[in-house]
């Protein structure tokens, strides 16, 4: 069901599917309207991603979030719960995994695609009073 919508966005332009991190990089340079450049890019990674930037693999299998504060990991999601006007739960679009993601400014629309920082882990219950742990997000305004 998520490889479907994976590429029946991609046919409506919202982005593809990386094969490598190579083309994750580019893709991301092609796909996004705001990105003037290289220059710029280097900056947000140096500000706001001590440097790295995790490819979605890396961080879903690999990641220990506490270890990965301030590292930054580059992913698109769809909204799944708006938790106020700056935050909300969203699901990877490769995969089925939850996270926690606040922005600067209030959210609106149903995908998101860009650069994140690891803040560290949220804590939500489900009506059924059932607690998850999942990675908190930031999303970086003007991420290429």
């Amino acid at each position: 069901m998520i490889l479907l919508l994976v590429s029946l966005l991609a046919l409506q332009g919202y982005g593809q599917v990386a094969q490598s991190e190579k083309q994750q990089g580019t893709l991301i340079k092609e796909q996004s309207p705001g990105y003037s450049g290289g220059e710029e890019y280097e900056n947000i990674l140096k500000k706001n991603c001590k440097g790295v930037v995790m490819n979605l693999l890396e961080f879903l299998r690999e990641s220990n979030v506490s270890a990965d504060q301030g590292k930054c990991v580059s992913l698109t999601a769809a909204k799944f719960q708006l938790r106020s006007s700056t935050t909300g739960l969203f699901n990877i679009l490769q995969s089925d995994d939850i996270v926690f993601v606040e922005f600067p400014t209030a959210f609106q629309g149903t995908l998101i695609k860009g650069i994140f920082q690891v803040k560290g882990e949220y804590t939500y219950e489900t009506q059924m009073k059932t607690s998850y742990r999942v990675p908190h997000l930031l999303f970086l305004v003007g991420s290429p």
